[in-house]
């Protein structure tokens, strides 16, 4: 999917917890997500040995979380859009 061409997701101060899924769907769709997410810390300039591999496998389980939440959000977005 073309991100580029999608539309921002506004809150219009109703329904935030839909609009929260949205806001983080689209960021997530632009690869952006991992900026807002609380804990992520980039590695300083010389990292060791041991923080590339604490890094790598936090960012693998990010991913494999939002692989999850996406499978959910979609089957979601089926019961509803096919009833």
């Amino acid at each position: 999917m073309n991100m580029s061409h999608v539309a921002i997701p506004l809150f219009d101060g109703e329904s935030y917890d839909l609009w929260a899924v949205r806001m983080q769907t689209y960021l997530d769709g632009l690869d952006l997500w991992d900026v807002v997410e609380e804990d992520d810390v980039p590695l300083s300039k010389n990292p060791t040995a041991a923080q590339m591999k604490a890094h790598k496998e936090k960012k693998t389980k990010r991913i494999k979380k939002r692989k999850r939440e996406r499978r959910r959000q979609n089957h979601a977005c089926s019961q509803v859009f096919h009833k």
